[in-house]
């Protein structure tokens, strides 16, 4: 078969194919960071405690705004495997993968109709490379730089489900009973999963059936209330956690660190000014409508988490890119029958774009790419022999950096660097954790917060730089049970 041919039939396959075996040598060095470790410590507590788990990270029964239909799915994998939730998480990290490429594929092909490989392989190059300079590393981003690590996140799954979700929607303007109810499903996962994507669908589903199928302004609520309200009232018998209590509870933690999606983002998401040309045809053809409209709809949402504070509406700019990556693919495409002159034009207005893109974030995409460098995993791995001396829940004080990684093993911490939903002494816990290891704090402040939270253990980690005479008044405090890799356990228990 010759060379163009191939590329014709097949561009995105091999292009997916390409970047799936890259991905997997990145999962496979097993090196996580941020949110993963909460969603670790939720995937351990829940392959214990499938039915009534505790909350996976406080001492407390309070529920977890992760305990998710994913992390279900993941823990029942790690509690018949007998696999630990590190090794879990980074199985559904190559799931994901595949499940993402295969789901924007399907997405991509039943709106795009013809030359889908091509279209969706050129997608697929823009919504990894078309960013400005220090792209947003957040959960539900999807360009290159942050790719392998969002992967094994709920965030990751429920935008797959979205496209697979859409895929169906729009290659059947009437759903029957058994398919209604499927999506409905579908829909209801992504809702508890991911509360942000749930936007992007809802919104998408409302313009879908606008532009695509072309359905009065009367039928498209209609229709997009059949799905959607099932969805919520469904999302309110979730047993794991109160759905309105999520919403309407004090998430303001939550808002407050989202706001950084409203700050510099100009330099950010400028190549998406590409997809402003296609405005001029937004009448002429259905695909062109659909997208424009389906970024419209979003900014507009975008905008008013802005003016109200509802900060968390920011994570709307993903898709907000990846609509309009989609809509310059498109429409490139588009011009090459509809105006050879402007093709031309466009494309290389394209090119030059996507060379500047690489060319700003260079140094990120050469750290990015780079599979020879030592691989690091000692920095959580020390932490490993807690699973053979602690108990599942016995409390551990400890430095802000040692709690992200203690419950993903074993024992539950005093306090945690990520929101923590419905703990309403938070600020307070962190407040007592961060003076316990302040090395100029006096011990009598510090047997204070022992006698407040009652312990069971103190892990201390050499890097906090405590006092000589701290750690001498702290090891006659307990017993030293553990002293190694510049971590000291001491137990409290009987003491």
């Amino acid at each position: 078969m010759p060379i163009k041919r191939l590329l014709y039939h097949y561009s995105f396959f091999i292009v997916s194919s390409i970047l799936f075996l890259f991905e997997a040598a990145k999962i496979a060095r097993n090196e996580w960071g941020g949110d993963f470790w909460t969603h670790s410590a939720v995937v351990h507590e829940l392959s214990f405690h499938l039915l009534h788990p505790k909350n996976p990270i406080i001492k407390s029964d309070i529920p977890h705004a992760f305990y998710s239909p994913y992390s279900l799915l993941v823990a029942s994998f790690a509690s018949l495997t007998h696999i630990n939730a590190i090794r879990a998480l980074e199985i559904f990290a190559y799931f994901n993968l595949a499940f993402f490429l295969v789901s924007f594929y399907l997405f991509a092909k039943s709106i795009f109709k013809n030359h889908h490989q091509l279209r969706a392989c050129a997608s697929l190059v823009l919504m990894l490379l078309f960013w400005g300079a220090d792209p947003p590393g957040w959960s539900g981003f999807y360009h290159f730089i942050v790719l392998k690590d969002v992967l094994p996140y709920p965030s990751t799954f429920a935008m797959s489900l979205s496209f697979f979700t859409l895929s169906i929607l729009s290659r059947k303007p009437s759903l029957n009973f058994f398919q209604s109810v499927f999506v409905i499903i579908l829909s209801s996962v992504i809702l508890i999963t991911h509360p942000t994507t749930f936007v992007f669908l809802f919104l998408t589903t409302i313009v879908l059936y606008r532009s695509l199928h072309s359905f009065s302004i009367q039928v498209t609520l209609a229709k997009t209330a059949v799905v959607m309200l099932p969805s919520l009232l469904l999302c309110l018998l979730w047993p794991y956690f109160n759905i309105v209590d999520l919403f309407t509870g004090d998430n303001a933690i939550f808002h407050q660190e989202s706001k950084v999606l409203y700050q510099d983002i100009p330099g950010k998401v400028w190549p998406a000014a590409l997809a402003l040309p296609a405005s001029v045809w937004f009448k002429k053809d259905r695909v062109l409508n659909f997208l424009s409209l389906s970024i419209g709809m979003m900014l507009v949402v975008y905008a008013a988490g802005d003016l109200t504070g509802k900060y968390g509406l920011s994570r709307l700019l993903s898709p907000i890119m990846l609509d309009a990556q989609l809509l310059i693919s498109y429409f490139l495409f588009y011009l090459r029958t509809a105006n050879r002159n402007l093709f031309n034009v466009y494309l290389v207005s394209c090119l030059a774009v996507l060379f500047l893109c690489v060319y700003i974030n260079r140094t990120s995409l050469i750290t990015t790419l780079d599979l020879l460098k030592p691989r690091q995993t000692h920095y959580y791995s020390r932490y490993s022999f807690l699973s053979k001396i602690v108990d599942r829940y016995d409390l551990i004080l400890s430095d802000t950096n040692s709690n992200q990684y203690i419950p993903t093993f074993s024992g539950k911490v005093v306090a945690f660097k990520s929101p923590l939903y419905w703990v309403n002494d938070i600020n307070e816990r962190k407040t007592s954790v961060i003076s316990f290891f302040t090395p100029s704090a006096p011990d009598t402040l510090r047997q204070i917060i022992i006698s407040r939270y009652h312990p069971d253990y103190l892990l201390i980690d050499q890097a906090s730089k405590l006092t000589d005479s701290t750690l001498l008044w702290l090891n006659r405090s307990g017993r030293v049970i553990y002293a190694e890799d510049e971590l000291l356990l001491i137990s409290l228990k009987h003491k």
